[in-house]
């Protein structure tokens, strides 16, 4: 399906890769990757997630960031985006490829 994300920075999210994912401790923080970013940080991700290798999106992404997507395409299409690209995260991080 796909589909297109938008940090309020005005950077693009297309797909799991185009988010940058940094380890802190016990957790993976999911981050835009723009150093002007007002937000930086889109998301958290704890290891047991990736180790089962599924996570509910409305609990990983931050509140702001869906909000601001949802203002353009509904709460339920950016749901549906956000978990193929937690989806695409978690197979990246569970392949060792992040």
């Amino acid at each position: 399906m796909g589909g297109r994300l938008e940090c309020p920075c005005g950077r693009a999210f297309e797909r799991g890769e185009d988010y940058e994912v940094s380890r802190e401790g016990g957790e993976y923080l999911i981050e835009c990757g723009n150093p002007e970013c007002p937000l930086r940080v889109l998301g958290e991700l704890d290891a047991g997630s990736v180790e089962r290798g599924s996570a509910d999106a409305s609990r990983v992404f931050k509140r702001a960031f869906v909000t601001w997507n949802s203002a353009r395409l509904g709460l339920e299409k950016t749901l549906e985006i956000l978990s193929e690209h937690l989806s695409e995260i978690l197979s990246s991080l569970r392949s060792g490829r992040q």
